[in-house]
């Protein structure tokens, strides 16, 4: 997938790329690795950061949502979140939307900072995030200024790309600009 993705002229300039953020968890790190093997960024940060990592869901990890709701009928996560257990504090809806405000507000003062750069610099500013499901559709929501629990209304296709972005090319406007590119289902649906 990565060179149909990345390189000049592609979703993914790596002339663009100023910032890389991985999960800690095994399978974002893999991910990341892999993508930019051959087509590293001439002019990257990258880091490991915890605040990108998977919602915690403590006592529920490794359960699936029907033997959860067998239990709990009507459980949601982003109503009820997921309680301590299995050696983990568990977290939040709201705890979970701190920390993606958080990853955000770092995002948009990078942008904000590229944006108020001298017109004869022009400085990319494309922040790439490896990390999971149900934190790209908290992630998305957020972004798009929506409460945490409208990204039970989004679907993260695993490897598929989310691209965020603003409209206008306005800090002010936030959007999601794309959702599951490069994902099985969506390649078949383009053939």
């Amino acid at each position: 997938m990565a060179p149909r993705m990345i390189g000049a002229d592609k979703l993914i300039d790596p002339a663009h790329v100023r910032h890389i953020v991985v999960s800690p968890r095994t399978r974002a790190q893999v991910t990341a690795k892999l993508l930019f093997e051959k087509d590293m960024p001439p002019e990257c940060s990258w880091e490991t950061d915890p605040d990108i990592a998977e919602w915690d869901y403590g006592a529920y990890e490794g359960l699936l949502t029907k033997e959860i709701r067998a239990k709990h009928p009507g459980w949601e996560i982003w109503r009820d979140g997921c309680p301590p257990g299995n050696g983990t504090p568990g977290e939040t809806p709201e705890q979970m939307s701190d920390r993606v405000d958080r990853v955000i507000a770092r995002i948009r003062e990078l942008h904000a900072q590229a944006e108020s750069a001298p017109d004869d610099e022009v400085d990319y500013a494309d922040v790439i995030l490896f990390s999971h499901g149900h934190f790209t559709r908290s992630f998305i929501a957020r972004w798009c200024q929506l409460p945490i629990a409208a990204g039970y209304n989004f679907s993260s296709d695993a490897g598929g790309l989310a691209v965020l972005g603003y409209q206008h090319m306005s800090l002010k406007e936030p959007s999601l600009l794309g959702l599951n590119w490069y994902t099985e289902y969506q390649m078949k649906t383009v053939r």
